[in-house]
C-alpha cells in the first residue's frame, strides 16, 4: 500500500463521519455509471485531496 493510501486510510478509521462522507461519494459515483473507472476516480479526487491536506495539517499539530 502507498503511503498516500495508508494515510487515508488511516485517516477515515479516525474519522467516522469523513469514512460516511466518502462512502456516500462512492456509492453515488458507481451509481452514475458502474463501468466509467476513470470517471469514478476522478470523481474522489477532490474529496482523497481534502483528506490528505486535513491529514497532514492533523499530523503537524500533534
Amino acid at each position: 500500500m502507498s503511503p498516500r493510501r495508508a494515510q487515508v486510510r488511516d485517516h477515515l478509521r479516525a474519522h467516522p463521519e469523513d469514512a460516511a462522507e466518502y462512502g456516500r461519494i462512492k456509492t453515488a459515483l458507481a451509481a452514475a455509471d458502474e463501468h466509467d473507472r476513470p470517471r469514478y476516480r476522478a470523481g474522489k479526487a477532490p474529496f482523497i485531496q481534502s483528506v490528505l491536506r486535513r491529514a497532514t495539517r492533523e499530523r503537524g499539530s500533534t
